[in-house]
């Protein structure tokens, strides 16, 4: 058995001090309103990132509960696993994620995300471990993501929604000054750099 740190809700600074509090091996989020439908998910995918230690974060897909109509519809999540890839598009969601504490520690001592005016924490960070390790996509549906009519990804209000958007490639944009656009992982694994 492995000691996971689950953050269910809070701030973006309330979850790093719990994270840092904790002596857990692994971080897996999942926001109040979301849930994990696979009772084997954190198994499956602490499995995995044992016997790869060149991966530094594993996810899943899942599927879109839409509030104001009551109902489950698309199944989201794509294979970008790159660092590449996740520059141009962000396939990965929160609640599907497992990474390793480490190297969530890491983003915030480099990346310091508390002093960024930055309206997302999870999409900076999928960025990060991407050009750090690998990333794994499991292709399988292992939770459930409630889309609210008013949240700051889904807004009705154009220009929050431009805003939104514009705050999305802004980090991008940091992240590609900062690391380039790897086309090829070359960065050692998470545990190597521990040595």
């Amino acid at each position: 058995a492995y000691d996971i740190c689950a953050c269910l809700v809070g701030s973006e600074m309330c979850i790093r001090d719990r994270i840092k509090a904790t002596g857990a091996k692994y971080i897996a989020m999942c926001e109040g309103d979301d849930y994990w439908t696979d009772p084997l998910k954190l198994q499956k995918q602490v499995d995995f990132l044992e016997a790869n230690p060149e991966y530094g974060m594993i996810y899943t897909k899942i599927q879109r509960f839409y509030q104001a109509s009551g109902k489950l519809k698309e199944i989201w999540g794509g294979n970008h696993e790159s660092f590449s890839d996740l520059l141009r598009e962000n396939t990965i969601p929160t609640l599907s994620v497992l990474i390793i504490r480490d190297i969530f520690i890491d983003y915030q001592k480099e990346i310091k995300p508390e002093i960024r005016d930055w309206k997302m924490g999870d999409y900076p960070l999928w960025l990060y471990v991407s050009a750090k390790s690998r990333i794994k996509f499991l292709s399988k549906v292992t939770g459930v993501y409630r889309v609210l009519e008013q949240s700051a990804s889904h807004n009705v209000n154009r220009i929050a929604s431009i805003d939104f958007g514009l705050n999305y490639r802004k980090i991008a944009y940091f992240f590609a000054m900062k690391y380039g656009d790897c086309l090829l992982y070359t960065s050692p694994s998470p545990r190597d750099m521990r040595r």
